[in-house]
């Protein structure tokens, strides 16, 4: 159904959720994984290592095993922030490790505390292969990327990262990679790199996954590297890239990948979004360096990527490269303490994604979901076609992002904005601005739809000036505010 707004001369195409593929899967060879990113709420494992009564544990396995057993998944996928180092201070990991070791030595301590525990939770519900990406909280980041010496980790990035790859990517008896198959005549591990360990390759029966930590220590110098203006997308001195032996390796790898007959679909995960724009919320809304320009990007389009998994921002964004002869998809996604995951189910010829959403009346922990949204890659005509639906459904860069036509107000809690809960609610009712009770909203009418709703008080609806529609009329007691933005997190750690 196509509606036209006669003010603003804008197009937009009503969703339907429950519009069901037509699949020529066969199920005997259909296969499935699961993908988690942002996670963020493991991080009390590091000073509490293997302890199963932890309430990180009690609400973690239940939920997990619910995702495992109920909607599929024989891998996991977890595109970066696991933890939320971002939101301690040295100092603090310090005392919580037990104040006795270095700075890097209790970085690194408390690192493989939490990956060891972390994959131990894992398998204990099934998932055999858990395939993790360095995010910049896995390196301390947000806070601590700055050149700031009262709360600086530049010193312990090595540590951090160290910790990831021995916690969670080396077997922990014999210290060996778990990832030791080559891809062809490739190494699994770019050797002799700095990222030797964190990024990885993996095959597993008719896919390969690529995993890429794409951050770089540029400087202790450098105070704010970021210049989203110019498209440099790193914060203070790490910056996010892909380059040298490190990308080439990674070529080598899709080059193996796109040789071998029997690889039929080549997935890559890394932490950051590529292609913009992408909804953020609460995030600092770190991308690669160069964005679509990149040559990271561009190998991706070269040796036919199917998808691109990343995190960072907090919500969820899928997009299809503008590139002429290639079918790539990013998928950015926000499963904020299990708030959300994907599921993606392959076979010889089709990619079937669904996205699933928590439900229910607590503000978190709900292990409830629904199905919100559908993508599908299907190869078996030849040429790839893809469709998209709800949460999942392509963003259309040449319709607006957001837009408003004022016409009718819809009472907050009746159309969730990812993010924005209460104390005691999953979906918020209410929301203070500058002072003011909101309880309304007006729907976003644009492709970044419902996530970019704008939450208003004391607007009143006038005749619009040009006429066969509505304006919002303002004035000082007034409030309209769109949730989606960039902050740094806070954590308070509640397992000791």
């Amino acid at each position: 159904m196509k509606i036209l707004d006669h003010n603003a001369c804008t197009i937009f195409v009503a969703l339907s959720y429950i519009i069901p593929f037509i699949s020529a899967t066969d199920e005997t060879q259909t296969w499935s994984f699961t993908v988690l990113a942002d996670v963020h709420s493991l991080t009390p494992f590091a000073f509490n290592p293997f302890n199963e009564s932890m309430s990180t544990w009690t609400e973690g396995e239940p939920i997990l095993r619910n995702i495992k057993d109920n909607y599929g998944g024989e891998i996991a996928i977890l595109p970066g922030d696991i933890v939320s180092y971002g939101g301690m201070s040295t100092a603090r990991i310090v005392e919580e490790i037990g104040g006795t070791m270095s700075d890097s030595e209790s970085v690194y301590t408390a690192g493989v505390n939490c990956y060891r525990t972390t994959r131990h939770l894992f398998q204990k519900v099934g998932y055999d292969h858990l395939l993790a990406v360095v995010g910049d909280h896995e390196l301390g980041g947000n806070k601590g990327f700055h050149n700031n010496p009262k709360n600086s980790k530049l010193s312990t990035i090595d540590a951090y990262r160290q910790a990831f790859v021995d916690g969670i990517n080396k077997n922990e008896t014999t210290g060996e990679y778990l990832f030791e198959e080559t891809i062809g005549g490739v190494r699994s591990v770019p050797l002799g790199t700095p990222y030797e360990g964190s990024s990885f390759a993996m095959r597993y029966k008719n896919v390969l996954f690529v995993s890429v930590d794409a951050f770089k220590l540029v400087g202790n110098g450098i105070k704010h590297y970021i210049d989203r203006k110019n498209g440099y997308g790193g914060e203070g001195a790490i910056t996010c890239d892909v380059a040298g032996d490190h990308l080439k390796w990674f070529e080598d790898i899709l080059k193996e990948g796109k040789r071998d007959d029997t690889i039929k679909h080549i997935f890559v995960q890394s932490h950051l979004p590529i292609m913009q724009p992408v909804r953020k919320v609460d995030s600092s809304g770190q991308f690669l360096d160069g964005g679509e320009e990149s040559n990271f990007w561009k190998l991706m389009n070269e040796y036919d990527v199917d998808i691109y998994f990343a995190g960072e921002v907090h919500s969820n964004t899928a997009s299809k490269t503008k590139v002429e002869g290639s079918s790539l998809i990013q998928l950015v996604t926000r499963s904020l303490r299990f708030s959300g995951f994907l599921t993606v189910r392959v076979s010889d010829d089709i990619i079937e994604v669904e996205h699933y959403n928590e439900v229910g009346d607590a503000p978190m922990y709900n292990n409830n979901y629904v199905q919100d949204g559908r993508l599908k890659i299907d190869k078996s005509f030849g040429e790839v076609r893809v469709e998209s639906y709800g949460e999942l459904k392509l963003v259309d860069e040449d319709l607006p992002l957001i837009h408003f036509d004022f016409e009718a107000v819809t009472p907050l809690g009746t159309r969730q904005v990812l993010g924005m809960d209460s104390e005691d609610r999953l979906i918020a009712e209410t929301i203070d601005i500058n002072g003011i009770n909101c309880t309304d909203s007006l729907e976003n009418h644009g492709s970044f739809g419902k996530q970019y709703d704008a939450q208003i008080a004391n607007v009143r609806k006038r005749p619009g000036r040009l006429g066969g529609g509505f304006a919002g009329e303002f004035d000082g007691n007034s409030r309209f505010g769109i949730y989606g933005k960039n902050v740094d997190f806070d954590i308070t750690l509640i397992n000791k």
